[in-house]
């Protein structure tokens, strides 16, 4: 099978380099950027400092930090519409997954305002957007490696991935600094999405040398990490899950997302259920599920991430990997039923053949499920 890698241009990762965006930003000549963010994020001390710094240095910033969550019609043509960033020669995104996705979108109508009219139609992006400086501030979603964006369709309530190799970003900087401050439910909901995106991907029929190398890895620092980072907060555990969440972004892009990934749209758009809670909820069932086809690949992963027993491979190792995600799944509190979410015994035939319908996603998965299998999934999840 042949595969194509393709990733933002330059990525600064460590402890306090976000502190390099100034330097940067000059050597790149761009005197005026625009800063796209939330209200929490915007405020935050490390942010307020770096941007001062890059006031300091002669360039001018002017800031947009009205994002409230995924970037939907509506959202975009707000943030479009507004003279806030008019005129700057690159764009700063500093936040989770809905901030950068906005930003990669905005970036790309800035140079072609016909996508604009169409944004959920990608071949519309022509020319590479303006440049995009990403610095993630969760570790779990992976926006700041991809190419691809979710747009909600608010009538339509259906999440719409638009992908474009031009919507990448040129600069990543991952900061373990930056998510010093997040909330232990969201670090942790977050950090099971890059685990899913990583074993998903691994997994997956598109699987290759590239989503391999950079799965198993993402994996690795997953299961040394994720806890003591929620746990914890330890700087070096954050930093880990940072890298580890750029990783699983990479080989996602190659290699795909597939069962978990398309039963957790129709909770988000049904019952608004957060992403990476859907998806912390899905994992363990979705890999269960598979594990008959799977197993094999499973099994690799045990013996890549897992501790060895006496110095050997773990015996069956698709069980342990199992058992030792049920157990970060209740450490962190991850392990909830999707009845308190509101979801119902009789939504679940519903969301199945909704989950099902998105091909782009199932046609990845290594088994062959039918509407039986997925609707069984969401019946065992409901308590």
């Amino acid at each position: 099978m042949s595969a194509i890698l393709e990733m933002p241009k330059k990525v600064v990762e460590g402890l306090g380099t976000v502190n390099v965006l100034p330097e940067l930003l000059l050597e790149n000549g761009i005197r005026s950027a625009g800063v796209i963010s939330d209200p929490a994020v915007i405020h935050l001390d490390c942010v307020e400092k770096v941007l001062a710094r890059i006031e300091e240095s002669g360039c001018s910033v002017r800031i947009y930090d009205r994002i409230y969550g995924e970037p939907d019609f509506e959202s975009i043509n707000r943030l479009c519409g507004s003279e806030a960033l008019r005129g700057c020669g690159a764009v700063l995104a500093f936040g989770g997954g809905s901030v950068i996705d906005t930003a990669k979108l905005y970036c790309a109508i800035a140079v072609n305002p016909e996508f604009a009219r169409s944004p959920e139609n990608p071949a519309l992006i022509e020319k590479k957007g303006l440049p995009l400086f990403a610095v993630p501030t969760t570790a779990g979603t992976g926006a700041e490696a991809t190419p691809n964006a979710i747009l909600y369709h608010r009538q339509k309530k259906q999440k719409m991935g638009i992908v474009s190799r031009k919507m990448i970003a040129d600069t990543v900087i991952l900061d373990g600094e930056m998510t010093a401050g997040l909330p232990k439910a969201l670090a942790a909901s977050t950090g099971f999405d890059a685990l899913s995106h990583a074993m998903e991907s691994f997994v997956s029929k598109k699987a290759n040398p590239y989503s391999d190398m950079f799965a198993l890895e993402a994996m690795r620092l997953i299961f040394k990490s994720l806890v003591p980072a929620c746990r914890d907060n330890l700087a070096d555990a954050r930093q880990d899950m940072l890298l580890a969440s750029f990783y699983a972004g990479v080989c996602l892009v190659t290699a795909s997302t597939h069962v978990v990934h398309a039963m957790a749209y129709p909770l988000a758009e049904e019952y608004h259920v957060p992403h990476g809670k859907g998806i912390a909820a899905l994992l363990v069932p979705g890999m269960e599920e598979i594990r008959k086809s799977a197993g094999e690949r499973m099994e690799h992963i045990a013996s890549h991430c897992l501790i060895k027993e006496n110095g050997a491979c773990p015996k069956d190792g698709a069980g342990r990997l199992i058992t030792a995600m049920r157990d970060i799944q209740q450490e962190l509190g991850m392990d909830c039923g999707l009845a308190q979410f509101g979801v119902k015994a009789e939504d679940c035939g519903r969301m199945a053949e909704k989950a099902l319908e998105n091909r782009r996603l199932f046609d990845n998965c290594p088994a062959d499920l039918c509407l039986a299998d997925v609707e069984r999934i969401y019946r065992g999840m409901l308590s």
